[in-house]
């Protein structure tokens, strides 16, 4: 595990010697730890696939248009025979590529290196965060999977007995979004000044909704730690259902993306081998 995690270890473990219920507290980390596992598992488990079909179709294509078609061009060339639009079109690009590719190759680089200088940047980070849950197809999955976790954490560490303001540092810690975790630290600030634990996070965090008015219930009939766990199991099956059903375009896209690449590079050369037997001998 990682810091976030070890220090949430920490807490459990102080919190249940102080209050005399260290077996209830590292039961609730135990509980915690597998089930966040688990869950990280499966998510890692199911874009496995996806990423290495993607992976996978952008190189077929890239070998075939820098390592194949660029054979054929001089024989294309040489016969004199005016080509097909689709085989120029294909070959201009083949051309391009194979003559560019280093410099792509580079330019790629320097971008990912650019992206990643300008991510380290806590601003820069804060707001791409907060934009990637409004992103269509994954912003829900996002923030399904970010409020699950801050709200298990958080449920976990009031019922192993740590205090409601070291619960909220650690929880917030526990969330890979800086986004949610200024909102949390400014949270927290607020539930010091005497705000419930709903509204101060309702002002500071970007957490959906319905999770805010199900804590806020949970407030009003004394079951704050039992309403958190509810939070985090109802967003936890919303994540696992919209990786679903984002998978379940993602997929079929790639294969037609890919399908559809082949196909045109395909009938391309079909039609420029069409057109040379044409030509008088």
């Amino acid at each position: 595990p990682g810091a976030p995690f070890n220090r949430f270890l920490v807490q459990m473990v102080h919190a249940g010697q102080a209050t005399g219920r260290l077996e209830e507290a590292l039961d609730q980390a135990y509980r915690f730890l597998e089930r966040s596992r688990d869950f990280r598992s499966n998510v890692l488990g199911s874009l496995l696939y996806p990423v290495i079909l993607l992976a996978a179709s952008i190189v077929s294509v890239i070998l075939l248009v820098v390592f194949v078609v660029p054979r054929f061009a001089g024989v294309f060339a040489s016969s004199g025979v005016l080509l097909p639009l689709p085989t120029r079109v294909l070959l201009a690009v083949s051309t391009f590529l194979e003559g560019n590719f280093l410099y792509l190759l580079a330019a790629g680089g320097a971008l990912f290196a650019f992206a990643r200088a300008a991510l380290s940047r806590p601003e820069v980070r804060r707001d791409w965060d907060r934009g990637m849950m409004t992103w269509p197809f994954v912003g829900e999955t996002v923030t399904a999977m970010e409020t699950s976790r801050v709200m298990r954490s958080l449920s976990s560490l009031l019922s192993g007995g740590v205090p409601i303001l070291p619960a909220f540092v650690i929880a917030r810690e526990v969330s890979g979004n800086s986004a949610i975790r200024e909102g949390m630290e400014a949270a927290r600030m607020k539930v010091q000044g005497g705000a419930k634990v709903a509204r101060a996070l309702g002002e500071t965090t970007p957490f959906p909704e319905l999770a805010l008015q199900m804590i806020a219930v949970g407030e009003e009939t004394g079951r704050l730690e039992e309403m958190l766990a509810s939070v985090a199991d109802t967003y936890e099956d919303r994540a696992r259902r919209s990786l679903k059903n984002f998978l379940t375009i993602l997929e079929p896209a790639v294969i037609l993306g890919m399908g559809l690449l082949v196909g045109f590079i395909a009938f391309s050369m079909f039609l420029a081998i069409f057109r040379l037997n044409e030509v008088p001998f």
